[in-house]
């Protein structure tokens, strides 16, 4: 199991997939199957884990992971949060901006056109 989570934890990091772990290990061995359906379970791989489950016999093991998996994806739905966002656009109106321009050209210029005089 140690070598298969290794393994598992190498390809992932190179962003390779489980059918890429399918084509390094023999995977047509059973007991191999069962620890990397285990081991994607312990990952949080449930997808992965339950495509895997498939390809596996009825018995105990398939019946007791599938249960776990089912509960594990129904609890990840229930604690999915989801978020909205909205913008709002404020526009800024041009009319201060001449008022504030002719309020500052007056307090200047009058100023000087009575030192002038």
């Amino acid at each position: 199991m140690w070598y298969l989570e290794s393994l598992y934890i190498s390809l992932k990091k190179q962003y390779k997939n489980v059918s890429n772990l399918k084509e390094i290990v023999p995977y047509s061995n059973y007991q191999l199957k069962e620890n990397l359906a285990h081991l994607l379970y312990l990952k949080q791989n449930y997808n992965e884990a339950k495509n895997v489950l498939v390809e596996l016999n009825d018995g105990a093991f398939k019946e007791d992971l599938s249960a776990k998996l089912q509960a594990a994806i129904d609890h990840r739905k229930a604690n999915t949060n989801s978020f909205t966002f909205t913008s709002t656009t404020v526009t800024n109106t041009p009319t201060k901006k001449p008022q504030l321009g002719k309020l500052l050209a007056t307090a200047v210029i009058l100023p000087l056109i009575t030192k002038a005089d």
